[in-house]
């Protein structure tokens, strides 16, 4: 089972190009998966007037995810989420991407229609 944090730039990616998240992972990634999205995501959505995609989150069965106890920059907290509860990241995000790798965390790559597991380095 592979447990994926979805960041808030992919949520919004994800809801404006209507794109069936769970169909993509299921035919790239071969294996059992769960879904889930931080509450920071949910705070980002909310300044930026984005309460359609939070709507669409929790109708799609996503799980939210408290930050509870991380400091930092939401990234910051994204990134402790993931190290804490062994969370593989999807992000359109660059910096955050390259971030996650140097601290060992796996990241879910969107290709086309599908998606793929990227590993950090060793």
């Amino acid at each position: 089972m592979i447990n994926i944090l979805i960041d808030t730039n992919a949520l919004i990616y994800f809801f404006d190009k209507k794109t069936d998240v769970k169909r993509m992972l299921d035919r790239g990634l071969n294996q059992p998966h769960s879904l889930f999205y931080p509450d920071v995501a949910v705070d980002e959505l909310k300044r930026l007037k984005r309460n359609d995609v939070i709507r669409w989150a929790e109708s799609t069965g996503l799980q939210l995810v408290n930050t509870g106890g991380l400091e930092g920059l939401n990234d910051d907290k994204i990134l402790g989420l993931s190290k804490r509860h062994d969370f593989s990241l999807m992000t359109q995000d660059r910096v955050l991407r390259k971030r996650a790798l140097q601290n060992g965390i796996e990241i879910i790559r969107l290709t086309g229609q599908s998606a793929r597991v990227e590993k950090a380095p060793k």
